[in-house]
């Protein structure tokens, strides 16, 4: 799982997954995992797949 945010979010994304709630949540759901993933991040992503042409159908 993903939290997407603005980069200049991240710190405070950061520190609130450590938050001992998410911990807790995180801790009980098996084979999970709680990560930051920024906006722009996914922009470049999404680019990057646009480019591909008729390749986009293999992302």
């Amino acid at each position: 799982m993903h939290i997407v945010a603005p980069e200049a979010d991240e710190d405070q994304v950061r520190r609130q997954i450590d938050r001992p709630t998410f911990q807790h949540v995180m801790g009980e759901a098996k084979h999970c995992s709680l990560q930051y993933l920024s906006f722009e991040a996914v922009r470049e992503k999404r680019e990057v797949v646009s480019r591909a042409g008729p390749l986009k159908q293999v992302f």
